[in-house]
Protein backbone atom coordinates (compact mmCIF):
# COMPACT_ATOMS: atom_id res chain seq x y z
CA UNK A 1 0.00 0.00 0.00
CA UNK A 2 0.86 3.44 -0.40
CA UNK A 3 0.38 6.83 0.84
CA UNK A 4 -3.35 7.83 0.44
CA UNK A 5 -4.51 4.26 -0.45
CA UNK A 6 -7.94 3.59 1.39
CA UNK A 7 -8.95 0.18 2.51
CA UNK A 8 -11.83 -1.27 5.50
CA UNK A 9 -10.64 -3.37 7.78
CA UNK A 10 -13.23 -5.63 9.30
CA UNK A 11 -12.02 -7.80 12.94
CA UNK A 12 -14.36 -9.24 15.17
CA UNK A 13 -13.70 -7.57 18.84
CA UNK A 14 -15.62 -8.53 22.09
CA UNK A 15 -18.06 -11.25 19.92
CA UNK A 16 -19.13 -7.73 17.24
CA UNK A 17 -18.07 -7.61 13.87
CA UNK A 18 -16.58 -4.10 13.31
CA UNK A 19 -15.81 -3.00 10.03
CA UNK A 20 -14.16 0.44 10.11
CA UNK A 21 -12.52 2.37 7.19
CA UNK A 22 -8.74 3.33 6.52
CA UNK A 23 -6.21 5.68 4.91
CA UNK A 24 -2.65 5.52 5.03
CA UNK A 25 -1.24 8.61 5.70
CA UNK A 26 2.43 8.07 5.26
CA UNK A 27 4.87 5.20 4.47
CA UNK A 28 8.47 4.85 4.34
CA UNK A 29 8.87 1.86 3.29
CA UNK A 30 11.12 -1.20 5.26
CA UNK A 31 10.69 1.43 8.37
CA UNK A 32 7.41 3.14 9.30
CA UNK A 33 4.03 3.68 7.86
CA UNK A 34 0.95 4.90 9.62
CA UNK A 35 -3.44 4.43 9.29
CA UNK A 36 -6.10 7.03 9.87
CA UNK A 37 -9.41 5.65 11.06
CA UNK A 38 -11.79 7.79 8.82
CA UNK A 39 -15.16 6.35 10.24
CA UNK A 40 -17.00 4.45 12.64
CA UNK A 41 -16.83 2.47 15.15
CA UNK A 42 -13.26 4.29 15.36
CA UNK A 43 -12.87 7.40 14.35
CA UNK A 44 -9.67 9.31 14.03
CA UNK A 45 -7.49 6.80 15.59
CA UNK A 46 -4.10 6.84 14.33
CA UNK A 47 -2.41 4.15 13.84
CA UNK A 48 1.57 4.53 13.44
CA UNK A 49 3.86 1.09 12.99
CA UNK A 50 7.92 1.17 13.44
CA UNK A 51 10.28 -1.35 11.88
CA UNK A 52 13.65 -1.92 13.41
CA UNK A 53 16.27 -4.07 12.75
CA UNK A 54 17.58 -5.44 16.28
CA UNK A 55 20.46 -8.32 15.82
CA UNK A 56 19.18 -11.53 14.42
CA UNK A 57 15.39 -10.05 14.28
CA UNK A 58 13.00 -7.34 13.38
CA UNK A 59 11.51 -4.90 16.18
CA UNK A 60 7.77 -3.87 15.46
CA UNK A 61 6.52 -0.97 17.82
CA UNK A 62 2.65 0.01 16.98
CA UNK A 63 1.18 3.30 18.90
CA UNK A 64 -2.28 3.98 18.82
CA UNK A 65 -3.95 7.24 19.06
CA UNK A 66 -6.60 8.61 19.64
CA UNK A 67 -10.15 8.82 21.88
CA UNK A 68 -13.16 6.16 22.01
CA UNK A 69 -16.23 7.16 21.57
CA UNK A 70 -19.72 5.70 22.42
CA UNK A 71 -19.78 2.14 24.08
CA UNK A 72 -15.36 2.02 23.51
CA UNK A 73 -15.55 5.21 26.14
CA UNK A 74 -17.62 4.26 28.77
CA UNK A 75 -15.54 0.31 28.74
CA UNK A 76 -12.23 1.84 28.20
CA UNK A 77 -10.39 -0.22 30.79
CA UNK A 78 -12.53 -3.29 29.78
CA UNK A 79 -11.56 -2.28 25.70
CA UNK A 80 -7.68 -2.19 26.49
CA UNK A 81 -7.42 -5.54 28.45
CA UNK A 82 -10.11 -7.02 25.52
CA UNK A 83 -7.17 -5.93 22.88
CA UNK A 84 -4.60 -7.07 25.04
CA UNK A 85 -5.58 -10.46 24.95
CA UNK A 86 -6.32 -10.54 21.68
CA UNK A 87 -3.75 -8.29 19.76
CA UNK A 88 -0.97 -11.16 21.94
CA UNK A 89 -1.37 -14.37 19.62
CA UNK A 90 -2.10 -12.24 16.57
CA UNK A 91 1.44 -10.99 16.79
CA UNK A 92 2.73 -14.51 17.71
CA UNK A 93 1.00 -15.75 14.74
CA UNK A 94 2.51 -13.01 12.59
CA UNK A 95 6.06 -13.84 14.02
CA UNK A 96 5.88 -17.59 13.66
CA UNK A 97 4.39 -17.04 9.83
CA UNK A 98 7.74 -14.97 9.20
CA UNK A 99 10.32 -16.61 10.52
CA UNK A 100 8.81 -20.01 8.96
CA UNK A 101 9.88 -17.54 5.90
CA UNK A 102 13.43 -17.18 6.82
Amino acid sequence: MREGDAFTAVIKFLGHRLETPYERTSHEPNRRFTELATGDPLPYQRWTYTFEEVPGRTRLTRIVEGEPGGFFKLADPLIERALERQVSPDLATLNDLLEARR
